[in-house]
């Protein structure tokens, strides 16, 4: 008699009842949350988030680079060089560069003409601590653009062992340009826009000439963009203070004493640095919103207006004499 046939077990897999639950649970939780995060970020693709600080849309537009006409005086360093750029690309017509290097001119327009188009850039030498000579140079841009909608003034040098060079260039200079600007844009409308250092509005021991001059050149521009005076010359007047930024100013810094070389060299490590470009696209913003007398800031490639405070809200009375 032979064996039976063996019969197949009844015995099944044994699972996990937490284990089930858990899959159950994250299946549940994933069929739920997929699509609302799939929409969130298909939203965010469509619409992407402005800037909390960014209000453009609501600010009233003073003027427009589209066909407009610039001088950039400094306009071979690399500020100067960025802003023309910037310009260009918002649809300026034509920018007249001013500086003292006729090589670093002739291979700026080079440049600039082969990027922008033909005859879009022009260079002019010349010296802003020269009087007769900048004016001349302005005179001649004006002349050559036929209307002239801005002077933008980059220039500006760093040396504390010749500080009367560093008045004469930075405040000097800049003070000859404004002089003549009633001149040479076109008012009413035409602007004028002073770009200077943070020393100008910051206590900055390190160099105390630099901030001296750029502290004059800030007093200078909100004075001479005053509501009276604008009205009175047609020209609005805005300067613009940047942070450390990659340029050849920072690159010949000279200093009087050791002690302030070592204490610059470690603000300049830890500062905030930003592009050219970054003061180049500022200007343009500024052409566009600043009101006249207005103090702008651009520091780590970030745009603020600052508001001045006011004298009587800012003293405290510590004595009175009678």
């Amino acid at each position: 008699m032979t064996d039976p046939q063996p019969r197949m077990s009844n015995t099944y897999p044994i699972f996990d009842v937490r284990f089930l639950f858990k899959t159950m649970l994250y299946y549940r939780i994933y069929k739920i949350l997929k699509p609302r995060t799939l929409k969130l970020s298909f939203e965010k693709w469509i619409h992407p988030p402005q800037c909390p600080e960014s209000d453009s849309c609501n600010k009233l537009k003073l003027a427009q680079p589209e066909n407009s006409k610039a001088i950039i005086i400094g306009g071979t360093g690399s500020v100067g060089m960025a802003t023309a750029t910037q310009l260009l690309c918002s649809k300026a017509c034509q920018v007249a560069l001013i500086d003292t290097d006729i090589t670093k001119g002739k291979d700026a327009v080079v440049s600039l003409n082969c990027n922008f188009g033909k005859d879009k850039a022009m260079f002019i030498k010349a010296d802003v601590t020269n009087k007769m000579e900048i004016q001349d140079s302005l005179r001649k841009a004006r002349s050559e653009l036929k209307q002239v909608d801005m002077i933008i003034n980059t220039f500006g040098i760093w040396n504390e062992t010749k500080w009367e060079d560093e008045v004469n260039v930075n405040l000097v200079g800049t003070i000859n340009v404004n002089n003549i600007a009633k001149e040479i844009v076109t008012r009413p409308g035409g602007t004028v826009i002073n770009i200077i250092g943070l020393p100008g509005v910051e206590t900055f021991p390190l160099s105390p000439v630099l901030a001296a001059t750029y502290f004059g050149v800030l007093a200078y521009s909100q004075a001479k963009g005053h509501e009276r005076s604008a009205n009175a010359t047609g020209v609005r007047t805005v300067v613009l203070c940047c942070g450390i930024t990659h340029s050849s100013l920072v690159k010949n810094i000279k200093v009087c004493c050791p002690q302030m070389a070592n204490d610059l060299k470690k603000y300049i490590k830890e500062a905030c640095w930003q592009k050219a470009d970054a003061v180049g696209k500022a200007t343009v913003e500024l052409l566009k919103y600043a009101p006249s007398g207005g103090v702008w800031i651009v520091e780590g490639s970030r745009l603020f207006s600052l508001n001045w405070p006011d004298l009587g809200l800012c003293r405290k009375l510590e004595n009175q004499f009678i």
